[in-house]
Formats: C-alpha cells, sequence, structure tokens
C-alpha cells in the first residue's frame, strides 16, 4: 500500500511527549506495563513472564515495523525520558482504507491528559501522512475512561461491525469505535 510509508518510523513531537520507536533499553519499563494488574483490566493478553520475554516483545514489534504491519510508538515524557504507555496504529486494511488503534498508559500517569494528547497526534498522522480514511478502535464495553477518550476524539460507536463480528469470541465484552477522516 503506497501510503505506509513510515520506515523508519517517524517521531512525534507534542507539548509534552515524544512519541518514538521502542528501543532495547526499553524492557524494564515495557515490563512494567504489560504486567501491570491496572492495565490489564481490560485487555485480554500474554503477560510478559520475565525480562527476556518483554526484550523479545520490543523485538517483534520492531520486526512488525520493518515489514510494514504496524505503527508502534512508545509514549515518552519529554521532561525526563520516562517511558510512560504505547500506542499503536495496526490492523491496515487495503479494503476500506483503514487502521486499528490501540494504546495503553501506565495508572500512575492516567487522567492527566497524555494519552489526548498522543492520540491527537496519532490521529493526525495517521489521516494527513498516512492518508487512513478511518480509524477503529476496540475497547472493553466496561473500559469507561477508554470509551469517554474515543468519544472525546470523535470516534462513534460502530454497532453494525459489532454485528457481523458477534461470533466472535474475542467481541464478547467488546465495543468497537470508528473515526471517519471526513468527521476528524
Amino acid at each position: 500500500m503506497q501510503h505506509f510509508e513510515f520506515w523508519p518510523l517517524p517521531q512525534i513531537n507534542t507539548q509534552r511527549l515524544l512519541l518514538r520507536q521502542l528501543l532495547i533499553k526499553d524492557t524494564e519499563e515495557i515490563f512494567a506495563l504489560r504486567i501491570n494488574e491496572e492495565v490489564n483490566k481490560f485487555i485480554g493478553r500474554r503477560v510478559p513472564d520475565s525480562l527476556d520475554d518483554a526484550k523479545e516483545f520490543i523485538r517483534s514489534i520492531n520486526e512488525g515495523i520493518a515489514q510494514k504491519q504496524t505503527c508502534y510508538w512508545a509514549i515518552v515524557l519529554k521532561e525526563n525520558a520516562k517511558l510512560i504507555g504505547t500506542i499503536t496504529l495496526w490492523q491496515f486494511s487495503n479494503e476500506d482504507n483503514s487502521a486499528e488503534l490501540g494504546y495503553e498508559l501506565h495508572p500512575d500517569f492516567q487522567h492527566k491528559g497524555f494519552m489526548q494528547e498522543a492520540i491527537s497526534a496519532v490521529i493526525q498522522f495517521a489521516f494527513k501522512d498516512l492518508q487512513f480514511k478511518k480509524l477503529y478502535a476496540w475497547t472493553h464495553r466496561n473500559n469507561i475512561a477508554s470509551i469517554n477518550l474515543l468519544k472525546k476524539n470523535n470516534f462513534k460507536r460502530d454497532e453494525i461491525a459489532e454485528r457481523k463480528n458477534a461470533g466472535a469470541a474475542i467481541l464478547k465484552n467488546m465495543v468497537i469505535y470508528f473515526l471517519d477522516s471526513a468527521n476528524d
């Protein structure tokens, strides 16, 4: 796809944040983020058992970036270079020129506007630089903070997509939101 020209993955600067590619030096912070019970409360994923697992995760993410299968950024505070979360565009689709948006933020940094800042920058990158027409976001139906964040960014619930995927086990407790580039 022509608009997936993002190698190397560009850094994105916001007022307080730097969005950059994951580095091996992020292993301990990625491990801490991915084992955090609060972060994983609404995410069904394998929790790393060791720092080696976290290191392998970073390697696999960077391989996905190199193969143009994902854009995956570390969310880093500019003031002290601390990794506080991640944000990704993935599940690229030729069919409707779309991608899925995913994100996670360490609880110590939630409710401070950091994820709003990161999402705004990634939405702009997705629509302006990569020229996607639509972004999707799947979230747990009980993750009110995530739902409110999506609504704040003009995402709308996609009940049609939810009905289409109703048989999928993963959707049991999930809701799907979307944002069209025309409505951004």
